[in-house]
Formats: C-alpha cells, sequence, structure tokens
C-alpha cells in the first residue's frame, strides 16, 4: 500500500507562483486559452494579497475564504479605469462603483480552482472551499446590451454612418484614417459572429485561401474561398469563410490604412524612463492596430463600439457591446433560414444547447408576428 503523501506547508506566494507555472505549461501546450490564464494570474494576484503572501495555505479555512471573496466583491471596479500592476486592477482616484457578481463569481471561480490543485498536492490537508459559505449568484437579468440589435442598427454600423463629425473633438492620434479599420470590424463582428478576444487575436496569416470543390471550367479548376482561422476558447481552432466583400475590405485597410507597427512601451517604475516591453514583432503579425501601431485589444473594440454608438442618428442609437453583435449576428442568419448547426460551428460552440442562447428575439420580429397572428390579421 503506497503511503500517503506529507504534507507541504507552503506559504500562499509559494503556491500560487508553483500553480501559475503549471498554467504557463497548459498554455504552451494548448490545453488552456491563453485569456483563461490572464484571468487566473489577475484574480490570484489579488488572492494573494488579501490572504497575506507569507500566510501558510493550509492555515487558510472556510470562513476566511468568505471573507476574502466578500474584500474583492466590495472592492472598487477597476476594470476600465486607472492602471494594472502585477496583474491586478488598480482603481482610478475617486471611483466608487465595486465589482458586479460576475467578476466576484469568477474570482471564486479562480480560487476554487487553485484549491483543488492544492488539495491534490498536499499544500493543504483539506479543501477549505468545501466549508465557506458564500455563494456569488448569476445575475438573473442579461444586459440589453450584449443582446441581438435591430437590423437597421446593424445595417447603420456596417455602411459607416458613424463617422465622427467634422470639428468634433478628438484625443491625441484620433484623426488618423480608422475609418476603414472601424468598418473592417464591425464587418467581422456581424458576418462570422466572432468573439472580441478572437477578433483581437488574428493575425494577418490566418487569413488564407482554400479549395472547398471543384470548379466549373473545362482544364479541371478547383473553386477556392477565402477562410479565416480563429482561435477560441481553450485554444480551440475554426475556420470560418468570409464573403468577397470582407476579403477585399481586408486587403484594402492592409494596403492602404493599417498603421505602421510600433513595439509597445511602459514606464519603468523606478526610473521613470519608458522601456519596450513587447517587440514589434507581435504587432507586424496583428491584422488589426491601434493608431500607435499595437494590436488592438478587446477594450479598444469595445470603446470603439460605443463611440460609433452614441454617434447614431436618436432613432437608431442604443448601448451596444461587442458581444451583442455576435448574438445579432446569430439572430440574423437562423431568421433567414441558416440552419442552427451551421451557427454552432460558425460561432465555435461545442452545444447547440449554447447557441440557442444567443438567438435572441428583436423588435421587427415581434412585429411581423403580430402582423402575420392568423386570428387577427387579414
Amino acid at each position: 500500500m503506497v503511503a500517503a503523501r506529507e504534507l507541504d506547508r507552503v506559504t500562499v506566494r509559494v503556491a500560487v507562483d508553483r500553480y501559475l507555472d503549471g498554467v504557463a505549461r497548459a498554455v504552451a501546450g494548448h490545453s488552456l486559452a491563453a485569456t483563461t490564464a490572464a484571468n487566473y494570474r489577475r484574480d490570484l494576484a489579488e488572492f494573494v494579497e488579501l490572504a497575506g503572501p507569507e500566510t501558510v495555505l493550509d492555515d487558510i479555512t472556510g470562513a476566511q475564504l468568505d471573507d476574502i471573496v466578500l474584500a474583492y466583491g466590495a472592492r472598487p471596479d477597476g476594470r476600465f479605469r486607472g492602471n494594472r500592476d502585477g496583474g491586478s486592477a488598480v482603481p482610478a482616484p475617486g471611483s466608487t462603483k465595486t465589482r458586479g457578481a460576475g467578476a466576484t463569481r469568477r474570482f471564486q471561480s479562480s480560487v476554487s480552482r487553485f484549491f483543488e490543485r492544492a488539495t491534490r498536492e498536499r499544500w493543504v490537508e483539506a479543501n477549505p472551499v468545501l466549508d465557506a459559505e458564500v455563494r456569488v449568484k448569476r445575475p438573473r437579468t442579461s444586459d440589453p446590451a450584449r443582446k441581438a440589435v435591430p437590423t437597421p442598427v446593424a445595417k447603420a454600423l456596417l455602411d459607416g454612418t458613424t463617422a465622427t463629425p467634422p470639428g468634433a473633438a478628438t484625443k491625441p492620434g484620433a484623426d488618423r484614417d480608422l475609418g476603414p479599420r472601424d468598418e473592417l470590424i464591425f464587418r467581422l463582428l456581424l458576418e462570422t459572429g466572432i468573439r472580441v478576444s478572437e477578433l483581437c487575436g488574428i493575425d494577418q496569416a490566418d487569413i488564407e485561401e482554400r479549395i472547398v470543390g471543384e470548379g466549373s471550367g473545362a482544364d479541371g479548376d478547383y473553386a477556392t474561398q477565402t477562410w479565416l482561422r480563429v482561435l477560441g476558447k481553450g485554444s480551440k481552432e475554426r475556420w470560418v469563410p468570409l464573403s468577397p466583400g470582407t476579403v477585399a475590405m481586408v486587403e484594402a485597410y492592409v494596403a492602404g490604412s493599417r498603421p505602421t507597427p510600433q513595439p509597445r512601451t511602459v514606464k519603468d517604475p523606478e526610473t521613470g524612463e519608458r522601456v519596450v516591453t513587447v517587440g514589434v514583432e507581435d504587432a507586424e503579425r496583428a491584422l488589426l492596430l491601434t493608431w500607435r501601431g499595437l494590436r488592438i485589444r478587446p477594450r479598444d473594440v469595445q470603446l470603439m463600439v460605443k463611440r460609433s454608438c452614441d454617434a447614431l442618428p436618436p432613432r437608431l442609437r442604443r448601448r451596444v457591446t461587442p458581444h451583442g453583435l455576435r448574438h445579432t449576428a446569430a439572430t440574423v442568419l437562423v431568421h433567414h433560414g441558416v440552419p442552427v448547426n451551421v451557427i454552432k460551428d460558425l460561432l465555435g460552440h461545442a452545444s447547440i444547447a449554447t447557441t440557442d442562447v444567443y438567438l435572441d428575439t428583436v423588435a421587427e420580429e415581434l412585429v411581423a408576428a403580430v402582423n402575420r397572428h392568423p386570428l387577427t390579421s387579414g
């Protein structure tokens, strides 16, 4: 009989470092998405701070975990304001909005996964998560901005009718011609239903022409289609076709208005000088860049979508997120007769049940249903 492993009474800091080493290996082995790993690093950085880096991990109780989760949720929400340091958000001065249930649930899940590993490795005698009593509930109502938008709104965004009016105040660098890039972003979001994280991860080499069937020529030629390689959740790869119009927009953007790639820089905390942190190679690979010549990030896309929606005519203006445009892509396709299993593959879902959540009812569908009502129409 194999003897039980001896308890390893490591500190919180040491245990988290060991765990994150395993996370990095999982990313390198393509069994864990880089975005998921980044969430783990952020959440566990705050866990170390709240629990105390020199606290012995095995001494943490379920009640203390409850206090840590509540303390995390009570902190100001600094995701989109202030700076990030060491993987955790630093709220801007005067920020009073605390973290929502979604962020707190994610933090609690990250900590729970960490303690599962800690229990297997014998860093703790027993998993304290089992004794915790705080359970953060999923919000009952969904944000309307994350739902499908009416077709006229989607068409207005695609048509580029949200350009900044002449004389409007702009940020430094905003006078650069980013219109073609933004139109391409809307086209990709609404045509393919791509996730915003997947959109930002697109490299130029991810777009390629592939054979899809036999052509009509007498010399035995083959029909081809341009496809986009998408790296989704869990580093799962899928290929989605691009329409000829979208391919033309990509080619025009790359040839004419794509900014010159630049390295990403930050200030050295000790000297105050700007130092290079990411080489120019990543920006050179990326398809979509900011006006500074850096790979675009999800927050950049979210802000661009908000600015564009704010510039819509009043009758069309509403809150929209990139995720809402993903819902829109799925909803429009199903209402035009595309089979749900095809939409599932396009969105990268493992189950049709997940795809069904994306099929929203929009206003014009309700109007059409009432106008065709068998009891009152005609």
